[in-house]
């Protein structure tokens, strides 16, 4: 196999430019969508995995204190103590930089708990356990980032405050693209309460119940992006009309997502 084999998509040397908060963005939101597909596609989230999402909090945080002040919180700065890892101390700065953020007790709970996930977490070698309300507030707070970063038109101008080609268009599973499946799962989960487990399972929740009241409403983008809403069984009205689920609804939905195996 030859050099011309590869292609190689960024190099990062000793020459590289400062981080920015464009930077810090683009790379949490990598993060932030390899947590998110990772988990819905069922891979436990133990290891770099785990990983993957404590550095999308962490990256979110420096991107949100870049912008708000580059020379108090420059790369150099965000990058060694007290900050560096430590999400505690980087949202305690949060706290105090923001306008935009619907605080919710939900967020205090998820950063302390996603701050024990350490360096050590991606060599596997302690025990771990996940709250089972993660995936629902780390689909929020995401968003909450972004759209603090952006503001509300660009965070709306873009997919959830992302770019729309994040995921190669060209990777498939069971005939659907990877970017697809992602740009499904993600608005089903904001505008419709919805997630797999890590198990497979399709699950529903109430924003309410996980804390998060006030938080997703001026997420929605119902309208916005019409090829994900003309065939979505909840925006058709074909399932769940009244809250209820019923029998032919996890067929409806695996055939949405592309999901082949039996289980609702």
């Amino acid at each position: 196999m030859s050099s011309s084999d590869y292609r190689f998509i960024g190099v990062y040397g000793r020459d590289k430019g400062p981080l920015n908060w464009h930077s810090f963005k683009f790379a949490a939101d990598i993060d932030y969508v390899s947590f998110f597909m990772q988990y819905h596609i069922g891979i436990l989230p133990v290891g770099t995995v785990a990983w993957m999402l404590q550095q999308s909090i962490e990256k979110y945080c420096k991107a949100v204190l870049n912008k708000s002040d580059p020379n108090k919180y420059s790369e150099e700065k965000l990058t060694k103590y007290p900050y560096s890892h430590n999400l505690t101390a980087l949202w305690k700065e949060v706290k105090v930089n923001t306008s935009q953020f619907s605080y919710e007790i939900a967020y205090e709970d998820f950063i302390a708990e996603v701050n024990k996930i350490t360096t050590h977490a991606r060599y596997m070698s302690y025990s771990m356990g996940i709250n089972l309300g993660l995936i629902e507030t780390f689909t929020a707070i995401g968003c909450e980032f972004r759209y603090e970063i952006l503001g509300s038109k660009e965070f709306h101008n873009k997919f959830f405050g992302m770019q729309k080609d994040l995921i190669n268009p060209r990777m498939f599973l069971n005939g659907y693209s990877f970017d697809d499946l992602f740009r499904k799962l993600v608005h089903f989960s904001i505008e419709h309460g919805y997630s797999f487990s890590s198990m497979g399972v399709a699950d529903t929740y109430e924003w309410t119940k996980v804390g998060l009241s006030k938080a997703t409403a001026r997420f929605c983008q119902c309208g916005k992006y019409e090829e994900l809403e003309k065939d979505c069984p909840v925006c058709n009205k074909k399932i769940w009309q009244d809250g209820k689920r019923r029998p032919d609804d996890g067929v409806v939905l695996r055939k949405y997502f592309g999901i082949s195996q039996s289980g609702t």
